[in-house]
């Protein structure tokens, strides 16, 4: 495959090419990634990460923690604090989660450069669209394959190598050399709660800024090296046609979606319908005990997501009977309702015993345009309630509000920023008409001493 076109894409963006709509998208992306970000650096495994690659000296900013790196180091760090909450951004047409992978790079060089927020906005922008546009042409993942660190990679590359100056043939070469340096991870990290599978989206970044380093040093990659590891090893279903469908028209941005809840996205139909159940059961009062059963009809990946008991937070982020009980009893799939506390809390235990998963293969037919789920909760009294959603909120079709993207960049932000800090960082990222340079604004994203 060759991915000239991407590349001259990539090389010719401008702000005025894009639609207003998206460049109100990238910025909700931006404020999305901040957020994700700064609430995922206070996990002590992150901080421990920061330290180690501290060592790497640099003028990239750890966001929420303060203290510098290599923008190599950055990317890493930022990249597994923003995925640690589970609670970044995808695109479920590209079956992966482009915006982690190019914000955590493209900012680190951004503050190496010094680029401007417009420079930023346009190379996240173009690079969301490489990272996508390879994953829309990819397909089907095959079966137990995790898309972090993936075909990702490739947008994070093309991202950079835009920042750092490169014509069209520098970004074809860089995105060429990224396809060699993408990993092959399984999801079976995920069922067993192992939180390695954070780093993944970390290393994603960090490998989009190695393959730019790589270019400028001479290093070459596979021409078809796209088609070669993605059509050979990662799908079957391979189509490189794909990847350039109606390019600069079409924006692969505008399908994406954020998330309303903390956990697995496949889980977010199921969790939809359940809470809009407990809504119209609050009239009546909510008692959790009263539950004879939860039965979820869905899709296969969700479907295979049923350890009643989670014994890890990851782990609880991939079990539909877990994430469902807690929904339940907390009224919100939040990150409180995955932590320790939570995981051993007597009612959600108690009820997650009482969720019962199957797959419907009409629903599997259905993905990846719906990702469906009915959920039927039967009352020991013999009442049932039944809801069911095609797809779960915060998709194209079903946005979230803007107010609840900045409640939610607010609740993640301001425990480790405080109000005003939080308030000041939220404006400028929204602003289209903000004057800070990228490390101005990377400057306000760290807890003053």
């Amino acid at each position: 495959m060759t991915i000239r076109p991407l590349a001259d894409f990539v090389a010719q963006l401008t702000l005025v090419d894009a639609p207003d709509e998206v460049l109100t998208e990238a910025r909700r992306q931006l404020l999305d990634c901040f957020g994700v970000i700064i609430g995922g650096s206070t996990a002590a495994e992150v901080r421990a990460l920061a330290a180690i690659e501290a060592k790497d000296r640099g003028g990239s900013t750890y966001l929420g923690q303060g203290g510098y790196a290599s923008a190599e180091a950055a990317a890493l760090v930022n990249g597994t604090a923003g995925v640690w909450l589970d609670f970044d951004s995808g695109q479920r047409y590209s079956g992966s989660h482009p915006a982690i992978h190019v914000v955590a790079a493209a900012l680190a060089i951004a503050e190496e450069v010094d680029a401007s927020q417009d420079e930023l906005l346009a190379a996240v922008i173009a690079g969301c669209e490489v990272g996508a546009r390879i994953g829309v042409a990819a397909g089907r993942l095959r079966p137990g394959m995790s898309p972090h660190g993936g075909w990702a990679v490739l947008g994070a590359a093309a991202a950079v190598a835009r920042l750092l100056g490169y014509d069209a043939e520098g970004i074809a070469s860089t995105i060429d050399l990224a396809s060699s340096l993408t990993l092959l991870t399984s999801t079976s990290v995920h069922s067993v709660g192992a939180n390695v599978r954070h780093l993944q989206a970390g290393l994603g970044a960090n490998r989009g800024i190695l393959a730019a380093r790589l270019h400028a040093d001479g290093f070459t990659g596979d021409p078809d090296g796209v088609r070669q590891v993605f059509g050979g090893f990662v799908t079957s279903s391979f189509n490189p046609r794909r990847a350039t469908v109606e390019l600069g028209r079409r924006w692969e941005m505008l399908r994406g979606y954020f998330k309303p809840h903390a956990c697995a996205r496949f889980g977010h139909s199921a969790i939809d319908a359940l809470l809009a159940i407990r809504r119209e059961r609050a009239a009546s009062g909510i008692h959790t005990d009263d539950i004879e059963e939860i039965e979820v009809v869905t899709f296969n990946a969700a479907a295979a997501m049923t350890d009643p008991h989670p014994t890890t937070e990851l782990g609880a982020k991939f079990s539909l009977p877990f994430t469902l009980a807690a929904a339940w009893v907390r009224g919100d799939a939040g990150p409180a309702s995955f932590d320790y506390a939570a995981r051993r809390y007597p009612a959600i235990r108690r009820l997650a015993e009482r969720v019962r998963v199957r797959e419907d293969p009409a629903y599997t037919a259905l993905a990846p345009e719906y990702r469906p789920a009915a959920v039927t909760v039967r009352f020991r009294d013999g009442s049932t309630a039944t809801v069911e959603r095609l797809n779960a909120a915060g998709e194209a079709d079903d946005p979230l509000l803007p107010l609840w993207l900045v409640e939610k960049f607010d609740s993640l932000v301001e425990p480790v920023l405080g109000p005003a800090a939080t308030t000041l960082l939220r404006e400028h990222l929204l602003s289209p008409d903000s004057a800070l340079s990228v490390r101005e604004l990377t400057a306000l994203a760290v807890p003053l001493r």
